[in-house]
Order: structure tokens, then C-alpha cells, then sequence
């Protein structure tokens, strides 16, 4: 069995994509807090949670895009100097 080696991008992508707020547990956190609150708005908490999680996600991927981006342009400006 050959082990398979990530490059330093392919790492920096995947903690950015890994360390977002987009997960279940951080919307889970979130509700809870947000219901102890507001106890009252719990169906309006509920119905933005996924949304939430969504755009969590979303936000995660693409800072972890642009840390990508940046990464391989530092990296192909250092090997032309």
C-alpha cells in the first residue's frame, strides 16, 4: 500500500474548508444560544438555521479558496525572483 502525501496547498485548503462555521455543531451551538435568548423566536432561530449553515459553509470554502490562491501566487512570484 503506497501512502498518499498532500501538498502544503492542498493542506492550507483543506483546514480553511475544515475550521468553518458552517458545521451542524456550530449551528447547534448556535441555536442554543440564541434560543436561550430569545425563547420566544424559536421558530424564527429554527428557520434561519440552515441558512446559517449554508452560508457558513460557504464563507468557509471560500476563504479557503482564496487562501489557496494566495499561497500558489506567493510561491510562483518566490520561484521567478
Amino acid at each position: 500500500m503506497s501512502l498518499v502525501t498532500l501538498q502544503d496547498r492542498s493542506m492550507v485548503i483543506a483546514t480553511y474548508a475544515c475550521c468553518g462555521f458552517g458545521s451542524i455543531a456550530a449551528v447547534g451551538v448556535y441555536m442554543g444560544a440564541m434560543i436561550s435568548v430569545a425563547p420566544d423566536r424559536r421558530g424564527d432561530i429554527s428557520q434561519v438555521a440552515l441558512r446559517a449553515c449554508v452560508n457558513g459553509n460557504l464563507a468557509g470554502f471560500l476563504t479557503a479558496c482564496i487562501a489557496g490562491t494566495s499561497l500558489y501566487v506567493r510561491r510562483c512570484s518566490l520561484n521567478y525572483e
